[in-house]
């Protein structure tokens, strides 16, 4: 577990991160590698650290659920069309 506390601030590892918004950890590198998510190399390490409130700050403002859950939707009725397609023939 890579938790950081620096006076009140809680630093999390992407790992944890990703853990406690329920993403997946390549969603919040990409972020970080792309500006959209502020955080903290220490050292010559390859963990990176992010602020709690970043991290949750990152997640209302750019994790798209809506779109997400359009997706799944869209896959279940297209699952939904072929299984009754079948049923036609």
């Amino acid at each position: 577990m890579a938790v950081l506390k620096v006076g009140k601030r809680k630093y999390l590892s992407l790992r944890e991160a990703a853990a406690m918004l329920n993403v997946h950890v390549n969603t919040l590198s990409r972020a970080y590698r792309l500006g959209r998510l502020k955080g903290e190399r220490i050292g010559d390490y390859r963990i990176v650290f992010v602020d709690e409130k970043e991290a949750w700050r990152w997640y209302r403002e750019n994790y798209n659920q809506t779109r997400a859950q359009a997706v799944r939707k869209r896959w279940e009725r297209e699952k939904h069309e072929k299984g009754s397609k079948r049923k036609k023939r």
